[in-house]
């Protein structure tokens, strides 16, 4: 259903619809997750994207790499760096290795060089 409301461009109802199904006992598919969290990345509504990266990743669900890399490089670049710091072993989960050193930089670029120092410390 989401899908549908999505290509609708019906968001808010896809939005209501994915929070019924994460409010029950199902997994949403990732491709619905995937739309509503892209949705609101076109939005630049990173933090409220996060939460629902949060949610899914809860049920056992995910979100594709492409997509989790644009949600994290967002969240740095509109100052939301404990979210986006939040995301990495998330990231290297998805990905089951390290992590491309675009997106450390990420970090850099948005002022938390010390944290991006001590992540890339940790993964040595």
């Amino acid at each position: 259903m989401v899908l549908c409301l999505v290509k609708l461009r019906r968001f808010d109802e896809a939005r209501a619809d994915l929070d019924r199904v994460l409010a029950s006992s199902y997994v949403p598919s990732n491709n619905a997750c995937r739309l509503v969290v892209d949705e609101l990345c076109n939005k630049d509504e990173y933090l409220e994207a996060y939460l629902y990266f949060e949610q899914v990743k809860a049920r056992g669900s995910g979100l594709r790499i492409w997509c989790c890399k644009r949600l994290f490089k967002g969240l740095c670049g509109h100052g939301h760096l404990d979210e986006a710091v939040g995301m990495l072993d998330t990231l290297c989960e998805i990905t089951r290795m390290l992590l491309p050193v675009h997106l450390y930089k990420s970090l850099c670029y948005s002022r938390l060089t010390i944290e991006a120092i001590k992540v890339v410390k940790d993964m040595a």
